[in-house]
């Protein structure tokens, strides 16, 4: 089995080892908060199908909206106190 490699929007590339499945990099994906992992994929569905400036525009929507979570929150005070952070996906 050979590598896995994803390319980023920014153009890097994240690669993983031979032997890591799709579920394994899936997981890891879950780990996220739900509420941008769900928003990512929407605006990632939807893009297929919009001009740039639109996709730009229905990311910028969706990175606003994520602005008033509670998940936000936990994130930044998960990061301050060096933890792991507990997402309720509110």
């Amino acid at each position: 089995m050979g590598q896995i490699r994803i390319s980023l929007p920014d153009g890097s590339v994240r690669e993983y080892p031979s032997g890591v499945t799709g579920m394994e990099i899936a997981k890891s994906i879950s780990d996220n908060a739900p509420i941008p992992v769900m928003m990512t994929k929407s605006v990632i569905d939807r893009g297929v199908d919009m001009s740039l400036a639109d996709g730009f525009d229905a990311e910028g929507d969706a990175s606003f909206l994520l602005y008033f979570t509670k998940d936000r929150d936990e994130g930044l005070k998960a990061f301050r106190e060096k933890r792991s952070p507990e997402f309720l996906g509110e």
